[in-house]
């Protein structure tokens, strides 16, 4: 009989090693159910999951009854259990032999390398250990393509660390971290790892993110750079700039909205530091933004209050993450004037902003609502809320809702 799987995961799809659980089992296309829990970082585990994870580790699965903790013991026994039932996911089955244990050593010496930079003030040293490491990486992404040193990487063909046309378990244990150094030492170093309008020191880590954004599984749990640099702090100890790099005020202005504006550009064009949302089978804008006001909409009862909490109080404990509070206290007197201001950023996803505005009830308390709704913008998650390019919309619109209530105040 088909095995009954439920994944424990993290509430805010932070966690590295539940994604990578979560990448096999939408490739394998197994049926699961998932509970959600917090991290540490951002509230206490329920003493339901104490009870299954004493330690309050994630991810945790059960399969077929059985509680199994650790990503890479899920993994196993997901493939163990499915060989037989994928046969067109041949890749993710290929991790024993030497050249993908060889990249999987690469791939926890980059890890290292990687925590032993970003958590401290750093070093010359440091940053050139982890280039050292990036390096190889490029590397073994050309070698497997069969490709030349110095040869580009191909323009409409894939780019695996064990080559072919989908991604391996090799690919999968690479993904969550490349996809958190490149925010994180962008962020808090001024390394950019990714293309942006300049090309970029790593082509071929590039086409490996192209060719993963373009595979539906991973462009589903994928995350943005905003999410990754603020989310990864709490969760390791901290990340720190280093006192004789560059200049990170550019790089953290845009990362941190100065670029939510509208008109967005295409969601194809490629700002100086984030990088271009191409996903798996292109970006419609209009679904896109269909999808974000939905979110909004269908979650109406929670996120007004939610938003409120913007002008209540803290709470008590605080939490390590930043933008995290979940004990704080919404203020309901502003309940209807922050509905109000959501019904207008919805309208302004779904006809236009110009009609959105021209609707903006006059009078009340502009000035708490546009502190809600910048209380909500920092806090849209991806992939937790939404996709990376409607969460890029849906804080586009809530900054011109701001704007135009910040008039009226």
């Amino acid at each position: 009989t088909e095995p009954t799987v439920t994944l424990y995961r993290d509430t805010a799809a932070w966690c590295p090693y539940c994604q990578k659980v979560w990448l096999v089992l939408e490739e394998l296309r197994v049926p699961y159910m998932v509970k959600k829990v917090p991290m540490s970082c951002y509230g206490d585990k329920p003493m339901w999951f104490r009870r299954i994870s004493p330690s309050g580790q994630i991810p945790v699965a059960e399969i077929d009854g059985r509680i199994v903790n650790e990503s890479n013991d899920i993994i196993v026994m997901l493939l163990s259990m499915y060989q037989e039932k994928a046969p067109e996911h041949r890749e993710l089955f290929d991790f024993d032999d030497e050249k993908a244990q060889q990249l999987l050593r690469l791939e926890r010496q980059l890890f290292s390398a990687w925590m032993r930079w970003v958590t401290t003030p750093g070093s010359a040293r440091q940053r050139g250990q982890f280039i050292v490491s990036l390096e190889a990486v490029e590397r073994a992404l050309r070698e497997a393509a069969g490709a030349a040193e110095g040869a580009a990487p191909p323009a409409n063909a894939p780019v695996f660390f064990l080559g072919g046309d989908n991604m391996s378990l090799v690919d999968i244990q690479f993904a969550p971290f490349l996809e958190r150094m490149a925010a994180s030492v962008l962020y808090y170093k001024g390394m950019q790892i990714r293309g942006g309008r300049d090309g970029g020191q790593f082509p071929w880590v590039e086409a490996w993110f192209r060719s993963m954004e373009a595979t539906p599984s991973y462009a589903a749990t994928r995350s943005d750079h905003f999410t990754n640099a603020h989310s990864l702090p709490p969760q390791i100890g901290g990340c720190y700039p280093d006192g004789d790099g560059p200049d990170l005020a550019p790089i953290q202005a845009e990362i941190d909205g100065s670029s939510w504006k509208l008109p967005l550009p295409a969601a194809e064009a490629t700002s100086a530091y984030e990088p271009a949302v191409l996903g798996a089978g292109g970006v419609d804008d209009a679904a896109a933004a269909r999808e974000a006001a939905f979110s909004l909409l269908s979650n109406h009862a929670a996120v007004v209050p939610f938003a409120c909490r913007a002008l209540g109080k803290k709470g008590m404990p605080p939490v390590r993450a930043e933008y995290a509070d979940p004990n704080a206290t919404p203020n309901e007197n502003f309940v209807d004037y922050v509905d109000a201001a959501l019904r207008a950023v919805a309208q302004s996803l779904l006809e236009s902003p110009a009609a959105a505005e021209a609707g903006l009830v006059q009078g009340g308390e502009p000035a708490a609502a546009a502190e809600a709704l910048a209380y909500l913008r920092d806090r849209v998650g991806v992939p937790r809320d939404m996709p990376h390019r409607s969460a890029q919309l849906l804080r586009a619109h809530l900054n011109h809702i701001i704007d135009a209530l910040e008039k009226q105040a």
